[in-house]
C-alpha cells in the first residue's frame, strides 16, 4: 500500500488510484469536506450520490440497513464488482447517500485497496473522469485531466475493466441500476 495515499486521504485530499474495476477518484467517506471536493473535481451533480468502498460486510452494516437480509444476500458476491444500494442507517454520516435515504456500498476484490480501507476507513469512490465523460484507464491520463487537483495519483497500470454492477436492494423486487461484470442472472439466483 502506498503510504502517501493514506496520508493524503487523512488530510482531506482526493486521490486517484486503480481499483478492481476502473481508476477511481477517492476520498475518505467520513470526511464531508473531502467528499465535497470529490463532487467538485468531477463536476458531478450533487443529486447523483457517490458509492462507498468498504473492507467487509461489517463496515457496510455500519452505514446501511439490511432490509429483509437483502444486503447479506447480495454481499455473497463480495468481494467484487457489485455495488449494493441499501437504506442509510440513521447514525451514518449525514453527507453520504442520496435524497431517498440510500447509500451504495461495495467491497472491492483488491487486497491493497482493502488494506487502505482498513487503515483509513470507508472510502467514497467514483470513476476517474469528469461527469459525463469517458472513464480514464491509466494514471497518466488521470494526471493530464486533473493536474494538481489531486494530492496523489497512484499508478496501477492500465485498467480496461468495467464499472461495477449496481443493484438497489432497498426496493422489492431488487432494481438493477447499472449493468456491469455481475450479471442479472447472477443476481436472480440470489432471489430464488
Amino acid at each position: 500500500m502506498d503510504p502517501d495515499l493514506c496520508d493524503a486521504l487523512e488530510m482531506g485530499a482526493v486521490v486517484a488510484m486503480a481499483t478492481d474495476t476502473v481508476y477511481g477518484l477517492v476520498a475518505r467517506a467520513e470526511d464531508p469536506l473531502g467528499y465535497e471536493r470529490l463532487f467538485k473535481l468531477k463536476g458531478r451533480d450533487r443529486t447523483k450520490p457517490i458509492a462507498v468502498l468498504v473492507g467487509d460486510l461489517e463496515q457496510a452494516l455500519n452505514l446501511v440497513e439490511d432490509p429483509h437480509g437483502s444486503l447479506r444476500k447480495a454481499a455473497s458476491l463480495w468481494p467484487g464488482p457489485l455495488t449494493v444500494v441499501a437504506p442509510k442507517r440513521a447514525d451514518a454520516p449525514g453527507h453520504l447517500g442520496d435524497e431517498r435515504g440510500t447509500i451504495g456500498v461495495r467491497c472491492p476484490a483488491d487486497e491493497e485497496l482493502v488494506l487502505l480501507i482498513e487503515r483509513c476507513g470507508p472510502l467514497a469512490a467514483s470513476s476517474a473522469n469528469r461527469a459525463g465523460q469517458t472513464t480514464l484507464t491509466d494514471a497518466e491520463a488521470v494526471r493530464r485531466e486533473f493536474g494538481h487537483s489531486l494530492a496523489v495519483v497512484a499508478d496501477g497500470g492500465d485498467s480496461e475493466q468495467r464499472a461495477s454492477t449496481v443493484v438497489d436492494v432497498s426496493v422489492r423486487p431488487w432494481l438493477l441500476l447499472r449493468e456491469g461484470p455481475v450479471t442479472p442472472a447472477q443476481l436472480r439466483v440470489l432471489l430464488d
